[in-house]
């Protein structure tokens, strides 16, 4: 799992930045205004991830939900406000920062929190783990807008080890995307998508894999979407076939299935905007570097050979053959 980089908390007193070691105490000093519980209650998830007992098992989910994510008795919402949120954030962000100290506990410690009650099939149980489910929801949400790097990079890699099993980079993404990039341009939303690609890098290429689907044919599913698309491909695709390549399932799955909606949005308008210039930009890019950067996930190119048998006026011819020249060198 990639490294944790050390969270966007300052101690609003003396505006010194947190060191490695920081005690329950000093925390709850710090962050005066959330409850003392809530720190003390994710200590004890710590506490069992670091030395597990069969005492703390029996009631550890129930801690979570009552105590922690603060459900209603039929476990289909929080009690928390959004400020409260909020402030769990950070006490979460704060507990895998200083209360675990390795990449593989830290993960245990999420899994723990968010899909604790995953595989139950009571139907109360399934509702309290669809509440926790749109509680994360909500914290990406809220650590894109202020922002928490730190939540996010560890999301990010949870979420690219945990597919496809799970579903919730796709549910997180579509969250995002509905919030950020399909808002009127005026409000100015998309600049908090922007920023990810420096402040949580891994969270940033499992959304832009997610957000990447049919609907990018879809010109009326909003430019924003595609201008972010083809920003970052086009700017940091060395980057992303790293990381794409380090996660097999995920890698696979961008060179079978996501790359093809790529090349045919590349192939298939006419249009000479910086976005649909940057997006032609980045797939010649992927096809030039993808053998060396994402070598354990060859790309699928069909949909090229296909878009040479087609007579249609909508296929750009010139950027089809730019596409093709860039295939045959790196092939040959």
């Amino acid at each position: 799992m990639a490294a944790i980089r050390k969270p966007l908390l300052k101690n609003p007193g003396n505006k010194q930045q947190l060191d490695d070691e920081w005690p329950l105490e000093k925390r709850k000093a710090v962050f005066s205004n959330t409850p003392e519980e809530i720190f003390d209650n994710l200590r004890k998830v710590t506490d069992y991830i670091r030395k597990p007992d069969v005492n703390t098992a029996k009631g550890l989910q129930n801690l979570i939900e009552q105590s922690v994510f603060c459900l209603t008795p039929d476990r289909k919402s929080t009690r928390l406000t959004p400020v409260n949120q909020f402030k769990l954030l950070n006490a979460i962000v704060a507990a895998a920062q200083f209360d675990v100290k390795d990449d593989q506990t830290r993960r245990i410690f999420f899994i723990t929190l968010f899909l604790g009650r995953a595989n139950d099939i009571d139907p109360l149980l399934r509702a309290s783990h669809e509440s926790r489910m749109n509680v994360l929801v909500r914290f990406c949400s809220l650590a894109v807008q202020y922002p928490v790097g730190p939540f996010l990079d560890v999301i990010g890699v949870w979420l690219a080890e945990e597919y496809p099993i799970s579903n919730m980079g796709r549910r997180i993404a579509t969250e995002l995307v509905n919030c950020f990039l399909l808002k009127p341009i005026e409000l100015d939303l998309s600049k908090f998508i922007d920023n990810l690609l420096n402040s949580a890098f891994s969270f940033a290429a499992v959304f832009l894999f997610h957000a990447i689907n049919s609907a990018l044919i879809d010109e009326s599913r909003g430019e924003q979407v595609l201008a972010q698309i083809a920003k970052w491909i086009s700017t940091d695709w060395q980057k992303l076939l790293k990381f794409y390549n380090a996660y097999p399932a995920l890698g696979r799955d961008f060179a079978e299935k996501k790359f093809p909606y790529l090349m045919l949005k590349d192939c298939t308008n006419d249009h000479t905007d910086e976005t649909h210039e940057r997006l032609h930009v980045g797939v010649i890019c992927i096809i030039v570097d993808s053998r060396k950067e994402m070598p354990n996930a060859p790309l699928n190119l069909d949909v090229l050979q296909k878009l040479k048998e087609t007579e249609d006026a909508s296929i750009n011819s010139n950027r089809l053959s730019e596409v093709l020249i860039a295939v045959e060198r790196t092939l040959f």
